[in-house]
This record gives C-alpha cells, structure tokens and sequence, in this order.
C-alpha cells in the first residue's frame, strides 16, 4: 500500500482497520519528523497487538518522535540498492550492524 507523506486522519484509520488483519507490519517512513501525521500512525500501530517494523527511508529523525517503536531501522536513502539492501534485511537474511548517529534523550 502506499500512502501520501501526510496521511489524513481517514487514510491512518482505514490502515489501522487493516492491520487489524495481520500479525506483523512493515511501515516506510520518509521524514516523519517534519510530516508528524506519520508519526500518529505509528503511535497508533504501535497501540495493537502487531509486530511493527519501523523504516526510515530519510532520516534517523523519526525515532526521537515515535517513542513506542521497537523495531526501527534507517538506510537513509531511496535508492534501488538501499530497498536491495532492506529487503535482505526483512527477509532475514542481512543483520543490520551499525548505530544511528543521533542521541535521543
């Protein structure tokens, strides 16, 4: 699915109605900081009874504002080898090493 960068209060609804259906979720974001109606969603996903993955497609930023993600990775970028690069990842097979250079306190 994909969605605009700031998803009305209709769109979250109707994605949180959805993952309703699933035991795990997988959510792209993309300067989540600067775009806070993703931020809800998050907030909102991380409210269910789900397995919620977080990406950052941008910036580490998102993790200072979404407290409750668990699961967080950023690859910095949109690129055809960084989404290579995440799908090893969600498929188990890359083990992500490194650490976001940003403090959050």
């Amino acid at each position: 699915m994909t969605l605009p960068v700031q998803p009305s209060s209709e769109i979250i609804g109707e994605i949180v109605k959805n993952a309703e259906k699933y035991q795990q979720v997988v959510l792209c974001t993309y300067n989540a900081n600067i775009y806070q109606s993703q931020i809800e969603l998050i907030d909102k996903l991380s409210d269910m009874k789900i397995e919620l993955h977080v990406i950052s497609m941008r910036n580490p930023y998102d993790l200072h504002y979404a407290k409750k993600i668990e699961n967080y990775v950023c690859i910095y970028e949109y690129t055809p080898n960084s989404v290579r690069a995440l799908l090893e990842y969600l498929r188990g097979e890359l083990i992500p090493k490194g650490m976001i250079p940003v403090s959050y306190e």
